[in-house]
């Protein structure tokens, strides 16, 4: 009996020890997640395309790999809960014993006129169910504690959490408007901060949505001092977008995206160059980058994905 309820402690200590592993282990996910979200390009730098079926894909199963580790924090916290019901059996049972052991006890004043061996026999049990008692009591206290402290650290953790994502939230919502009043464009009047669902509308008026959008989440990465990334932006404009347009995606351009922090890299006619206010380093390139050779690979692998979509 006793051994049974060691070999139980012993199992929710490593229950507890799991907890701590997984808690770590879903914190360095998460750091993966974030990075890996930001590596992907909205636009490809060679074919001038939006994201391919692959790009997509990678986001979206970013996305799910972000909402696995919450459910999964969730399910820590679930265990957490069963083993503080765990303490409580735990608990019942060392009252059992001291009811016991009073029983014991009392029988003992009872057979007081009994053989020597006898008493003898039954101080033995009292001892040892004493000794059981005592070690029971510690190795719960020590458990308590750990539970306490895995609590403490699970709750600071959540605070830190919530921080941030409102402290993201508000610069999220303040360079929204301030870039959206610059494109003049309501086109993201609802949208969410880390909601990646497909924008309505078609033209000049997404094109104006998709780069205001580009530049919200581009700035809210270049104001985090934990890292730093380079960004870059393909060419946006479409034949049938009117010169005031122009005016006001340039101008976003060079108000929100050339004055960032981190090295940026966006592509532009001649012609354009106009509209760009900041000293920029210009790179002049006189056709393709990508060799001809590769035209057809890329050409084939589109035509198969947009099959399959």
């Amino acid at each position: 009996m006793i051994t049974q309820k060691t070999d139980k402690l012993s199992k929710e200590k490593m229950k507890l020890d799991i907890l701590q592993q997984d808690r770590e282990e879903l914190r360095k996910l998460l750091t993966k997640t974030k990075k890996r979200l930001s590596e992907v390009s909205y636009e490809c730098t060679y074919c001038h395309s939006v994201l391919t079926r692959g790009q997509s894909l990678t986001r979206m199963e970013l996305d799910d790999n972000k909402i696995e580790i919450l459910l999964r924090k969730d399910s820590i916290n679930q265990e957490i809960i069963k083993i503080e019901n765990n303490i409580q059996k735990k608990l019942i049972e060392i009252q059992n014993l001291e009811n016991q052991f009073e029983l014991y006890h009392e029988r003992l004043s009872e057979l007081k006129q009994l053989s020597n061996i006898d008493n003898y026999v039954n101080q033995k049990v009292l001892q040892e169910l004493e000794t059981l008692k005592i070690e029971e009591v510690i190795e719960l206290k020590e458990i308590d504690q750990e539970i306490k402290s895995l609590r403490n650290e699970i709750s600071k953790l959540k605070k830190s959490l919530k921080t941030d994502l409102e402290n993201i939230n508000q610069k999220f919502k303040k360079l929204k408007n301030k870039i959206s009043l610059q494109m003049e464009t309501t086109g993201l009047s609802e949208k969410k901060v880390l909601n990646f669902n497909k924008l309505n509308g078609s033209g000049t008026f997404l094109n104006k949505d998709l780069l205001t959008l580009y530049l919200v989440y581009m700035n809210l990465l270049d104001s985090m001092e934990d890292f730093g990334l380079p960004f870059a932006i393909d060419s946006f404009v479409k034949n049938e977008t009117d010169s005031i347009a122009l005016e006001k995606m340039f101008g976003a351009i060079d108000k929100y995206f050339l004055t960032l922090n981190n090295q940026t890299f966006f592509s532009i006619i001649k012609e354009n160059l106009k509209f760009i206010e900041n000293p920029v380093n210009e790179i002049k390139i006189e056709r393709p980058l990508l060799k001809e050779k590769f035209f057809s690979d890329i050409e084939k692998e589109l035509i198969q994905n947009l099959n399959i979509l």
